[in-house]
């Protein structure tokens, strides 16, 4: 099979549309992290889908031949994700630093948001790569910031264990031409 079951709000079947893939390689000791999936043109998929599994958030298709893609890993430093605080809604990004292959850091959230250890982090769906929802993590330190004395220090503890994923779903937002359209007319950053 090319994917397990996972349940989907069918609420997001309006805008997105999902495929499952089978992973055929995966690397997690480098700064810019890839993973190759087996399914290409040939199966409609097309760089800036996301890539996700029943743990959470995994990737984003970068290129794709016609049977095989390539994605940027969630474990990429040049990869960012807008995301939220589940249970109080501040959102932020998170992007990995290169250093430990099971934490990721959220960034932007300022020093007054009372984050707590254990809340779960999430995609906000402010991008148009992922359906706001799919896990990211678990917080497992809030420190002030070193950096920007601005924003907090937060450590989140992925959700994925990118050492045994198999099995991805690609998700396409329908309307992602439309929303990154929009967004170059209007000179905005579009996070994906």
């Amino acid at each position: 099979p090319d994917s397990i079951g996972i349940e989907l709000d069918s609420a997001l079947e309006a805008s997105y549309e999902f495929k499952g893939a089978r992973i055929v390689s995966n690397s997690i000791r480098f700064s810019q992290n890839h993973i190759t999936l087996n399914k290409g043109q040939k199966d409609g998929v097309k760089p800036g889908m996301g890539v996700f599994n029943h743990e959470g958030v995994v990737g984003r298709v970068k290129s794709v031949s016609e049977n095989y893609s390539v994605a940027i890993s969630l474990l990429n430093t040049g990869m960012m994700v807008s995301s939220k605080i589940k249970s109080i809604g501040n959102f932020g990004t998170v992007s990995w630093d290169g250093k430990n292959s099971r934490q990721i850091k959220m960034l932007y959230i300022p020093r007054h948001v009372n984050v707590q250890v254990g809340d779960t982090i999430i995609t906000s769906g402010y991008n148009a790569v992922f359906p706001e929802g799919i896990k990211i993590g678990i917080v497992s330190s809030v420190n002030p910031g070193l950096d920007n004395p601005n924003y907090l220090d937060i450590l989140v503890d992925l959700s994925t264990d990118f050492s045994k994923v198999s099995y991805v779903y690609l998700v396409e937002n329908t309307q992602f031409n439309e929303l990154d359209s929009l967004s170059r007319q209007s000179e905005m950053p579009n996070e994906f």
